[in-house]
């Protein structure tokens, strides 16, 4: 499963996107065994929002599903890192690996 998040990533849409994350997790098409988080196309965040992806990743993670960053946008980096939650080996709880067919 592809997680995309875009746009903002603030504590005005934090609420709502985790809403929507849970809608999306309790009724999959199929048995979720990996999710891959793409947060390349997202243009502003605050700690609010980095804190909703670790989190996430912890949830993912508890329910034993392999969890892997596909991207992330120069803005969500630069915040994720000023609040200590990414560094070069990984982001949010998440490993830097490069995906296959996904450019890192």
């Amino acid at each position: 499963m592809r997680l995309r998040f875009g746009g903002t990533l603030t504590i005005v849409d934090v609420s709502s996107l985790r809403d929507e994350l849970l809608r999306t997790m309790d009724a999959p098409p199929a048995p979720v065994r990996s999710a891959h988080l793409d947060l390349s196309e997202v243009a502003e965040a605050d700690s609010a929002g980095v804190q909703l992806i670790v989190s996430t990743t912890a949830w993912l993670q508890g329910l034993q599903v392999q969890t892997l960053l596909a991207a992330s946008s120069p803005t969500f980096e630069q915040v994720a890192r000023s609040i200590g939650a990414a560094d070069d080996t990984q982001c949010c709880g998440l490993s830097r690996e490069t995906l296959p067919g996904v450019p890192s």
